[in-house]
């Protein structure tokens, strides 16, 4: 608190301490003054007299903003509307007037609190906004924000330009119906039809490069309200070479499954649980079973002649040594 009236200053610490006993309070009767404490110390707000000889509140206001956006409130018993309205001006957050009885005094603690509370918000509300900008931009996937109302392209991330090959003025204020970033229209359709609700999660996109390459990504998204419009936040994960080994691996093993079910012989695998995972014809008409009625199955369950055979020695064998094991027909 800053007063160049001692007796004035003594009294306001003394009743604003009475009535708010969380409030520490420190005295200063001169503007240089407070601006040293300031400088070394914390304050959650500062509340300060108008008139003073060495300069008036808004002057010290202005001294405090150089450097500090604390919350400063003018308490005076000489202002007029016309100081009000210059104190709002040169950054002041509240205006006091002083009065004769104590009870004002709570009025003074309500709005201190409430100008510290409201900075706090403020502050509270930055950060949040400069962690989500740091989120967006520095994420290793692609993320967009367009406008739910048209889908125009508000901002993108750099690792979405670099995956689709634009530049920012090529996308910012388009739509994906303008840049054709969806293979297929219908790819479009199928997100709108899910962001109804609000959200999307692990949605697979095709989509397109600026040249036509194409992208699969699994899509996530949000609709969320940014500076009194509503938005979507879109997130795509890039699963093109990951889409490209699933179907090299799904090639593979129908050719491999093509070889096993013409050999003439047996053949069924087992995982480390004993239970089939696959058997191929000739394994299930052995068995006289479906393979169906086989998959799933534990072999010493399904087939426990074999318990105690040497069939069960070699197997649990190789299941250990992590080897292959030797074949036998299922009898009939």
């Amino acid at each position: 608190m800053v007063d160049d009236e001692a007796n004035q200053l003594e009294l306001m610490k003394l009743n604003l301490e009475s009535l708010e006993p969380s409030f520490l309070i420190t005295t200063a009767t001169t503007p240089s003054r407070a601006l040293s404490l300031l400088k070394d110390q914390f304050f959650d707000c500062i509340v300060s007299d108008y008139q003073m000889s060495e300069m008036n509140g808004i002057q010290f206001c202005e001294e405090v903003r150089k450097n500090s956006a604390v919350p400063f409130v003018i308490y005076t018993g000489r202002g007029s509307e016309e100081v009000a309205s210059a104190a709002f001006s040169a950054g002041v957050d509240d205006y006091v007037r002083k009065e004769e009885t104590l009870a004002h005094y709570q009025v003074l603690a309500r709005r201190i609190r409430h100008a510290v509370e409201k900075r706090r918000a403020e502050e509270g509300q930055r950060s949040s906004d400069e962690r989500f900008v740091k989120a967006f931009n520095l994420s290793p996937f692609a993320v967009v924000m367009t406008r739910f109302s048209d889908g125009k392209y508000i901002d993108v991330n750099d690792t979405f330009l670099n995956t689709f090959g634009y530049t920012r003025s090529e996308i910012i204020g388009r739509t994906s119906l303008d840049v054709h970033i969806f293979a297929n229209p219908n790819g479009r359709a199928k997100f709108l039809a899910v962001i109804k609700n609000g959200h999307v999660s692990d949605l697979e996109l095709d989509l397109q490069t600026k040249t036509g390459q194409p992208v699969t990504a699994l899509g996530y998204a949000e609709t969320m309200n940014v500076g009194s419009q509503d938005v979507i936040i879109g997130t795509l994960v890039d699963i093109t070479e990951h889409k490209k080994s699933e179907e090299l691996i799904d090639r593979y093993y129908k050719r491999l499954t093509s070889v096993l079910e013409s050999i003439p012989e047996t053949f069924y695998e087992l995982d480390r649980d004993w239970n089939f995972v696959y058997v191929n014809g000739k394994m299930a008409t052995s068995a006289k079973m479906s393979p169906e009625e086989i998959i799933g199955k534990n072999i010493w369950k399904l087939f426990p002649g074999y318990l105690g055979s040497q069939l069960e020695s070699n197997y649990r064998e190789a299941m250990d040594k992590r080897a292959r094991a030797q074949a036998h027909k299922v009898d009939d």
